[in-house]
């Protein structure tokens, strides 16, 4: 028995003893493959010669700025010149470069320029102005994820992006984009400045109860941008009373504004109203989005669907250009399954 004994701890022992051998073991090689990493990183740091500030309050000196692919730092200081408090503010970083921005009637085109590598005419397949942006970073994102990425891809990539709900043409004439917070606004009301529309605007408009709705509409009303209008109840326990929607819009005088207790009814007013050379809105809510899509891929036997055709036979210059809408699609190339609600590719103008 004492000798099964002495065995048994002498072999307890060994098995400890190479348990703590594997720990050890891991231990090294995690804090080898960092140091190996933060070695590399550094090496690769190169650093941001023509760098440049925008402000004038607070003065920013940059002493140091370096960044590799992947991420960069900036050393300096910051001083406020005033006595007043600064809120509200953020610095932002750009380490590359969008130029050549020319924004068409249904693509827009931009070169971009990076410390490491350069795209010239790349070009999006729409006309909300914040997506330059959005496309540059997905380069950017692109490369490191893929080191060897051919251009012409990237090129041919960008140009098929499509993006549902976002400065979307559902019908000639007619945007869709989810524009559902006041960044959201902001973005929107940026691209429907630039839109080149030769007649008049009216905009569809409904959003839920649980945003700053009140922030939104000041935003809209105060652009100044739209003839017209049309606010609508969401088919959702979320929706924003009328109630609630007319008291803050009746703060606004100029805007011509009419309410409606469905999307269906405003949305068939703003078809009704809407002439050739105008440009009609949808924005507010992605329940909006979604209700009005869902009102466009009505069946030929409808009366609202007839409607949707004359809007789609008027002449447009933008976009998409259609001539000959046939049911179970939505206007823009993409026919519906409408049994299951499922969206099936089959062009692209």
């Amino acid at each position: 028995m004492s000798d099964y004994m002495d065995f048994w701890c002498i072999d307890k022992r060994k098995r400890m003893h190479n348990i703590i051998m594997y720990i050890l073991i891991i231990a090294l090689l995690f804090v080898f493959s960092n140091v190996m990493i933060y070695l590399y990183i550094n090496g690769t740091y190169k650093a941001i010669e023509d760098s440049k500030i925008e402000v004038e309050n607070p003065n920013i000196t940059i002493e140091q700025a370096k960044a590799t692919y992947v991420n960069g730092y900036v050393n300096g200081k910051i001083k406020n010149n005033t006595e007043e408090t600064i809120n509200e503010k953020y610095i932002k970083f750009e380490f590359s470069t969008l130029r050549d921005v020319n924004i068409g009637n249904k693509s827009i085109d931009f070169s971009l320029y990076t410390r490491y590598y350069n795209y010239v005419s790349l070009c999006i397949s729409t006309k909300a102005v914040y997506q330059p942006e959005n496309a540059a970073l997905s380069v950017l994102a692109a490369h490191v994820l893929c080191e060897k990425l051919d251009p012409e891809a990237v090129r041919k990539g960008l140009f098929t992006a499509y993006w549902p709900g976002r400065m979307e043409e559902a019908l000639p004439g007619v945007f869709l984009d989810g524009a559902h917070n006041e960044d959201g606004v902001q973005a929107f009301l940026d691209s429907v400045r630039r839109d080149g529309c030769k007649g008049k605007r009216s905009l569809l408009f409904g959003v839920v109860a649980d945003k700053r709705y009140d922030r939104m509409i000041e935003m809209i009303a105060s652009a100044g941008l739209f003839a017209k209008v049309i606010v609508a109840s969401l088919s959702t326990d979320r929706s924003t009373s009328l109630e609630q929607m007319k008291e803050v819009w009746g703060r606004y005088e100029g805007v011509s504004c009419s309410f409606f207790e469905s999307v269906q009814a405003g949305f068939e007013q703003q078809l009704q109203l809407k002439e050739a050379e105008d440009i009609a809105y949808v924005a507010g809510s992605l329940y909006l989005i979604g209700q009005v899509k869902s009102l466009i891929r009505r069946t030929q036997d409808d009366q609202f669907w007839r409607r949707i055709k004359e809007v789609s036979s008027q002449p447009w210059g933008g976009g998409c250009r259609r001539s000959n809408i046939q049911p179970g699609s939505d206007g823009c190339g993409r026919s519906f399954d409408q049994d299951a609600g499922k969206t099936k590719n089959r062009r692209r103008v």
